[in-house]
């Protein structure tokens, strides 16, 4: 049985229009009187009838691609069945921006009431795919389904989770459908922030460097509004794309809270982005090298008045707390106990870690997970310029080839970001995921000119600056705030007071919660992730994408129960087109 909107009087209508036109434009033909008829060619019988059935199958072709075209457009349904669906999956999206969108909520709703008995799997910014995967293996298999039906409820941003969503359930041996709700008022949120500190010649000014975006393509330049500690401070100057700035002296307070926020926004909840930063206070960097007299970056060190340096040889590492420091500088691939290795690598999961690469290579396939396989770069006859700075290290003074160097190392890592890129094409600084910095150069002043120039000195202080950030750790909503006390109490942003043992959990409001206990204050910013402000959707199978109506459970209900047969119908039409444009081409070369 197929299912149809009601569009059949219009599809016999239609249908009907070639056979009317052929009717009527037939042609009358007139009897003339011929004196002769000896120079007239003789028309056998068959060749007017073939005529005439070309005439026929022309007109038939032109019918049947007008009502394929209709039945298509009508998406039509194959059943195989009826009654209600058999229980399946009701995948609900529960993160942020759906939490925040009424609409979405009273759907879910009324899905839930729809399928009673179906089961009902959650998910957000902060699930594991990989557990998501095993739920709905594990249900698909105990239940011994050969192919369950699964419809996902979703605002379908187009970010990691909802990718990773979809090529779950699409890999499955299951019928799904996707029943977007998306966000119908209009929406601009403050999407990246993040400030930067000038030390030039003492100027105690930062920069909040902000981006928003919104639901429109195009929209006004928006108006963003900054507050400093609690007060407002002013007004950010914004381009039309959504990027500005904000400059403010923080203070000498300890701690800077910045909270910036776009305004004529009807989702206020998710266009707020908070951060805490430390104010001027001393770098406090450890350097492990057993020589302190050969690497110039450490003699740098000690010319940089917001630098407090502490130089230690390997083997007293044990002795120090890692987390004491906001850099570890390491001058040379040590060799180092495995147990000390891990420690510097998780302390790089959250603080800036630094390698150098040294004058020999140790050999041990150690590091190699971090700075790749290092080969030495061919000799050259003279000596090599930093052609690039990354934008963000670039200073007043500062000119291309400025810095001059001879020996460094070439790495096969391929995920590595250039932050200081030689002539040659090769990094000489570069990043290595998030916190990991490596230098691909033995620093010391008989291999390289660097450490003679006064800008290496700026230079290297605006990456060390660039590379601490004096950002507190941000976290976003869902992430347990933990920390290593017996007891403390925790204030959420709406003033409530929770007393916690291990860690808190209830992280789903942002904003500013603080830690409280005998010794110790502290203030955290919770925003929501990057990927749950306003974005564009994906890009959804229209035959099995359904979007929230009045008609939306029968829509889904035809859909599981049978299959959608529009596809089918658009092809058939293609066909007829095809045969009508060779009748009349054959037509055309018989004339």
């Amino acid at each position: 049985m197929i299912f149809l909107q009601p569009v059949l009087l219009l599809l016999g209508a239609l249908i009907s229009i070639p056979f009317i036109i052929h009717l009527v434009g037939e042609k009358r033909y007139r009897a003339f009187s011929f004196s002769s008829l000896k120079f007239l060619r003789e028309i056998e019988r068959d060749s007017l009838q073939k005529l005439k059935l070309r005439q026929w199958l022309i007109l038939f072709s032109r019918a049947m691609w007008i009502a394929m075209l209709i039945l298509a457009l009508a998406n039509p349904f194959f059943s195989t069945g009826a009654g209600k669906l058999d229980p399946g999956i009701l995948l609900i999206d529960k993160s942020f921006s759906t939490q925040q969108n009424d609409i979405f909520i009273s759907v879910t709703e009324a899905f839930q009431k729809e399928y009673t008995k179906w089961r009902v799997v959650e998910y957000n910014e902060n699930s594991s795919t990989d557990t998501l995967k095993k739920t709905l293996n594990e249900y698909i298999a105990n239940n011994k389904l050969s192919k369950p039906n699964i419809i996902l409820l979703s605002d379908f941003q187009d970010n990691n989770i909802t990718h990773d969503v979809l090529n779950i359930i699409e890999t499955l041996p299951a019928h799904y459908i996707y029943v977007p709700v998306y966000k119908e008022k209009n929406n601009t949120a403050v999407s990246r922030l993040n400030i930067q500190n000038d030390i030039q010649n003492g100027n105690r000014m930062s920069t909040l460097n902000i981006h928003t975006s919104s639901t429109q393509n195009t929209i006004d330049i928006p108006s963003v509004y900054v507050s400093i500690n609690g007060k407002g401070a002013g007004r950010a100057a914004m381009s039309r794309d959504g990027y500005g700035t904000f400059h403010f002296n923080p203070g000498k307070t300890e701690y800077v809270r910045c909270v910036v926020r776009t305004s004529d926004d009807d989702y206020p909840a998710d266009n707020a982005r908070y951060l805490i930063v430390k104010t001027y206070q001393k770098i406090k960097l450890l350097c492990i090298s057993e020589n302190t007299l050969s690497g110039y970056h450490l003699n740098a060190f000690t010319s940089m008045q917001r630098i407090d340096a502490m130089i230690i040889s390997p083997d007293a590492l044990p002795s120090y707390n890692f987390q004491d420091f906001d850099m570890i500088w390491l001058s040379d691939l040590y060799v180092l106990p495995k147990g000390q290795q891990e420690i510097l690598m998780r302390y790089a999961k959250t603080h800036p870690l630094v390698i150098s690469t040294g004058i020999t290579l140790p050999d041990t396939p150690a590091w190699e997970h971090v700075v790749g396989k290092l080969t030495p770069a061919e000799q050259q006859t003279g000596f090599l310029n930093i052609s690039a700075l990354d934008a963000s290290l670039q200073f007043d003074g500062y000119e291309p080839n400025i810095f001059r160097v001879r020996r460094y190392y070439q790495s096969s890592a391929d995920s590595l970001y250039s932050l200081w890129t030689l002539n040659s094409g090769d990094p000489l600084l570069a990043r290595h995921g998030k916190h990991t910095y490596i230098f691909f150069s033995p620093f010391l002043f008989d291999w390289n000119e660097m450490g003679l120039s006064p800008y290496f000195t700026r230079a290297l202080g605006r990456f060390i600056e660039s590379a601490v950030g004096n950002e507190i750790p941000q976290y976003v909503t869902g992430d347990a705030i933990s920390i290593s006390r017996p007891q403390y109490t925790v204030i959420t942003p709406g003033g409530e007071r929770h007393t916690v043992q291990t860690c808190f959990t209830k992280t789903r409001i942002p904003g500013f919660y603080t830690l409280e206990a005998t010794d110790i204050h502290q203030d955290i910013a919770v925003n929501i992730p990057e990927g749950e402000t306003i974005q564009l959707p994906v890009s959804l199978d229209s035959t099995k994408s359904f979007p929230w109506n009045e008609t939306c459970f029968e829509d889904i209900r035809n859909t599981v129960k049978g299959r959608n047969i529009q596809t089918l119908f658009f092809i058939l039409a293609i066909i007829f087109i095809i045969l009508e444009m060779v009748l009349l081409r054959k037509g055309e070369q018989t004339e």
